[in-house]
């Protein structure tokens, strides 16, 4: 076997690591947390270290041509030592952990980037292919009675026309459809620009949208139109090969997503149901309070053909009732960050958005007589922007200052920042954290851009 041999598989097995890692992070083996096959990629790193160790001041030039990322990493450190003097709160093992993780994670894609960005296609047709071919097996599997899923109305429909079982199981890969929307977005928006260079890339595209409507949801659908929104406004400020055509595809994608989550009520209410206007209030999570009975007021549920207790006026104000989860759990993010950014302008430190939104639930009675939130997202907030609020305060401007530049720059249209502009975009309003779904990528390929352009 050659040295050409050789380099194909380790070419393989980096991209499906790279592939699991950003796309798979949910799947587990035996209670065996998949990610950390990832930190495998530190060997050959350690190894190209020690080979040029006894080079001279080989320590001295390490240092001083990564210094930054050795800045930025160390800032998370520094600022939770300090957040935690200052909030008076003690650092906990799964801080230290989370740091150390993110760091070693960090370190990978920086050795790696280029590799990574010259295979990204490659990377994404693992995670495409595997996609598609679950959904094709899912079919001949027992699906479970699903509840409340967004285009519920059509897939019933269609399902009792034909008498088939229409929709697939979606939960082989994901555990929610929203954590599939996470990361499918940004390879689908990458494999359309493609595919106008490229007949089998623009037919994989088509492919994959068709399979990707079985697993609709509303991160998916909202992620499409703003992702759409975002990226046609980047083709016409570069205007790179064919963006008209390309930016009327997204158009008549951002149409489709819009029509579908706006005529299902299933998916437009987990966004309509969020009362924006009243967020501000203090007393926002105030419990009700109910009229005489002979004076309430009752109101037709046309889902249900049942009447319901309409929502009772105390004093023209009206007291709070959860409409759902999804939304109630993304008023209390909002809701803590705006607590954070009055009290705790710095926020309380890397991996501490627990802590801030158990003070926000203790500091507020009304709150906790919602019993399925008491534990819900207390970590990743549903979204990294409420996260990040909560860890970094008034300092995350710097990383939308860095996106803004990585965004403008006059650089030509390069596939990759497609893809890590939708990761960032989609994962800031629903996401699992900063490692899960390909985000810390995204955050060190913004961050650092500029020094990997001069690299």
């Amino acid at each position: 076997m050659n040295i050409k041999y050789y380099n194909s598989i380790y070419n393989f097995l980096f991209n499906f690591i790279i592939a699991s890692f950003i796309f798979f992070w949910g799947v587990k083996f035996f209670d065996f947390d998949t990610r950390l096959i990832i930190l495998i990629l530190l060997i050959p790193i350690i190894f190209s270290l020690l080979k040029n160790i006894t080079q001279k001041k080989f320590v001295f030039n390490l240092i001083k041509n990564n210094k930054n990322f050795i800045y930025f990493f160390s800032f998370f450190l520094i600022h939770l030592t300090l957040m935690s003097l200052i909030n008076n709160i003690e650092i906990q093992f799964y801080n230290l952990k989370s740091i150390i993780f993110f760091t070693l994670v960090g370190i990978i894609y920086i050795f790696n980037r280029d590799r990574i960005i010259n295979n990204l296609n490659k990377i994404i047709f693992i995670f495409l292919a595997i996609f598609i071919f679950v959904f094709f097996i899912s079919f001949f599997m027992q699906s479970d009675d699903l509840v409340g899923f967004c285009s519920q109305q059509y897939v019933i429909y269609i399902s009792q026309k034909t008498g088939l079982n229409f929709y697939p199981g979606n939960n082989l890969l994901f555990q929610e459809n929203s954590h599939l929307a996470m990361v499918l977005i940004g390879s689908l928006f990458y494999i359309l620009h493609k595919g106008f260079q490229n007949f089998y890339y623009l037919l994989f595209f088509i492919i994959s949208f068709v399979v990707s409507i079985f697993y609709l949801s509303t991160t998916y659908l909202a992620g499409l139109i703003l992702s759409g929104f975002v990226l046609s406004f980047y083709f016409f400020y570069k205007k790179s090969l064919n963006y008209k055509k390309l930016i009327m595809v997204i158009i008549g994608i951002v149409s489709i997503a819009f029509f579908l989550m706006f005529t299902d009520k299933n998916c437009a209410k987990k966004i309509t149901d969020i009362r924006f206007k009243s967020l501000h209030k203090k007393d926002f999570f105030k419990e009700p309070k109910f009229e005489p009975p002979a004076a309430r007021k009752f109101f037709l549920d046309l889902n249900t053909n049942l009447y319901i207790e309409a929502e009772i006026i105390d004093g023209g104000k009206t007291g709070y009732y959860p409409k759902n989860l999804t939304s109630t759990t993304y008023e209390r993010s909002i809701k803590i960050n705006i607590e954070t950014i009055k009290n705790n302008l710095l926020g309380w430190g890397y991996s501490n958005n627990n802590i801030a939104t158990t003070i926000y639930q203790n500091d507020n009675s009304d709150i906790s007589r919602i019993s399925q939130l008491r534990f819900l997202n207390m970590q990743d907030a549903l979204g990294n922007l409420f996260k990040l609020i909560n860890e970094f305060g008034i300092l995350i401007i710097f990383l939308f200052y860095k996106f803004l530049f990585y965004f403008f720059n006059k650089e030509k249209t390069q596939d990759h920042k497609i893809f890590f502009i939708c990761i960032f975009l989609v994962q800031l309003f629903r996401g699992a954290g900063y490692v899960n779904g390909g985000f810390c990528f995204a955050i060190i390929e913004i961050i650092f851009y500029q020094k990997f352009l001069k690299k």
